[in-house]
């Protein structure tokens, strides 16, 4: 090997290295994320007004409910529970490093949309922006 070829293999090694490393990343998010997650709280900051900033403590019941199910066949189902009604939303979903892309069948087609995501064994925060109010918000979830 002549010189100039071996003082590229320092940089060709590392990059493989944070290529792997990614991939590892991406398939521990993704093997936390599989099962039941049930709302426990809501936190708003950064809103345009104020007023709107806050924490809220949600608790799952027959008349309010916020629970996400990820299975290892790489679905999920969103169950949404307002006033006693019960809405639903399925589809399948994919996971990039901290972003789970879900995408559901509606009117229109096909509809994805990407969430920041922090998992653990236990906990699930889920971290959006509402355009509406500027309030950064993160919801967090309790595995059950």
């Amino acid at each position: 090997m002549t010189k100039e070829i071996k003082k590229y293999i320092p940089f060709v090694i590392v990059i493989i290295v944070m290529v792997a490393c990614k991939d590892d990343d991406t398939d521990s998010t993704r093997a936390l994320l599989v099962g039941e997650w049930e709302a426990i709280s809501e936190t708003r900051t950064g809103c345009t007004d104020s007023e709107n900033d806050g924490e809220t403590v949600l608790t799952c019941s027959a008349q309010e409910c916020i629970r996400y199910t990820f299975s290892d066949s790489s679905t999920y189902n969103l169950e949404l529970t307002q006033n006693g009604v019960i809405t639903n939303e399925a589809g399948g979903f994919s996971v990039s490093d901290k972003r789970v892309t879900l995408c559901f069948d509606d009117e229109e087609g096909e509809t994805c949309r990407s969430i920041n995501v922090i998992v653990g064994a236990e906990t699930l925060s889920v971290i959006s922006d509402d355009e509406n109010t500027g309030c950064t918000i993160t919801q967090l979830f309790s595995k059950q």
